[in-house]
């Protein structure tokens, strides 16, 4: 066959300058994250510079389907739809997730975040017709795992939620740029993207604007999750996310970056008067506000968990811990809380926060004996 070779390419950038395509901003997470790995215990955020294999494994804790981190960028996205919603009433939300088991977990909260939520995953009998009747306005949120990459064209979808670990850059520019497409060229408004603050994912992020789009074929597909693979999401040392929870947010738009509470001036002047600020990024408008009305200090954005907040955190991550440790035993989570008592210690709901602690890296620790002794178990969690 001849070789066919374009006379023009044009690049996103391209289409965004001319107004062709909505600007693109991301809003990065970052994180509280823990996880224990070769009997170590590793209690990390985003900010920190880690090497290959534990920058993969800080993530892969981050997106587990049992940490509230995933859940919390869903929250983080619903805000961001509503406020969306001002200038544009039918703006619709996208959540990557995972896998099918984090799409339906993600479903549930989002359902319960009073949002209508529709799942899409290689299961559905009818992926097209669910797609088209999205597109034409049913539902408030679409959850795909890894179906909306090239080709598929939803231009009301104005929020994504990144919730995986996935991070081949073809997968990321293919999937972020499904928030580019408009509606008529006369429509304004970025794409709003809210996921992990994780370096990989940002550098690809600052590429957006400058890429040239390539078709995500199933070959480019595989070779990239044989990347993955080999950076160390399937590790052949122990791993196991422990918890994770977002604490602050940093927003990315070409160039410019806004801090976390110039995200939520923005967000109010928005709310305010929706139709000025139409065609201004939240980025690019909170830049704007802290010029006009700087304040004093925002020097820590963290959040600062109390003594019930932290004890909720531990009970829930116990329990979880417990579960996945009962199902690799295939014994009964009762019997794992029970085994904990007869060991001299409290029962969960009498144990004040350190003794929560400790049930959290006992259990911890069990579950990597459990991978050790058994390295075909990959529990569903």
């Amino acid at each position: 066959m001849p070789t066919v070779i374009a006379d023009y390419i044009r690049s996103p950038s391209d289409n965004i300058r001319e107004g062709i395509s909505r600007p693109l901003e991301y809003h990065a997470v970052d994180g509280s994250i823990c996880y224990q790995s070769d009997n170590e215990r590793f209690d990390v955020t985003f900010e920190l510079e880690l090497d290959k294999a534990n920058t993969a494994r800080r993530l892969r804790a981050a997106t587990s389907r049992n940490s509230d981190f995933i859940y919390g960028l869903l929250d983080i996205g619903k805000d961001t739809l509503l406020n969306t919603r001002l200038e544009q009433p039918n703006a619709a939300m996208l959540v990557i997730a995972d896998d099918k088991e984090s799409a339906y977990s993600l479903a549930k909260h989002s359902d319960r975040n009073g949002l209508s939520t529709v799942v899409l995953t290689e299961d559905d009998p009818n992926p097209r017709q669910t797609l088209k009747e999205f597109k034409e306005g049913k539902g408030d949120v679409l959850i795909a795992v890894a179906m909306m990459t090239e080709g598929a064209n939803v231009p009301r979808l104005r929020v994504g939620v990144y919730a995986t670990k996935k991070k081949a850059p073809l997968f990321l520019q293919q999937v972020l740029h499904r928030l580019s497409r408009k509606e008529h060229p006369h429509q304004e408004g970025s794409g709003k993207w809210v996921g992990p603050a994780d370096p990989d994912i940002l550098e690809e992020v600052r590429k957006l604007s400058e890429v040239n789009l390539v078709t995500f074929t199933r070959e480019t597909d595989e070779q990239s999750g044989e990347v993955e693979r080999q950076g160390g999401f399937r590790p052949l040392s122990s791993f196991v996310p422990i918890s994770a929870y977002a604490t602050s947010i940093t927003g990315f738009s070409g160039d410019l970056v806004a801090m976390q509470h110039e995200l939520k001036r923005a967000k109010e002047l928005r709310k305010n008067k929706p139709s000025l600020y139409a065609g201004i990024t939240d980025v690019q408008l909170g830049k704007i506000a802290a010029e006009l009305a700087p304040v004093a200090s925002h020097t820590s954005q963290k959040q600062i968990e109390n003594y019930d907040q932290v004890r909720q955190r531990l009970g829930r991550t116990a329990s979880q811990l417990a579960n996945r440790l009962a199902w690799m035993r295939s014994v009964e989570p009762r019997e794992v809380h029970l085994e904990w008592i007869a060991n001299g210690n409290r029962r969960h709901d009498d144990a004040d926060n350190t003794e929560l602690q400790k049930k959290v890296d006992w259990l911890a620790g069990e579950i990597e004996r459990e991978q050790i002794g058994r390295p075909d178990l990959n529990p569903p969690f």
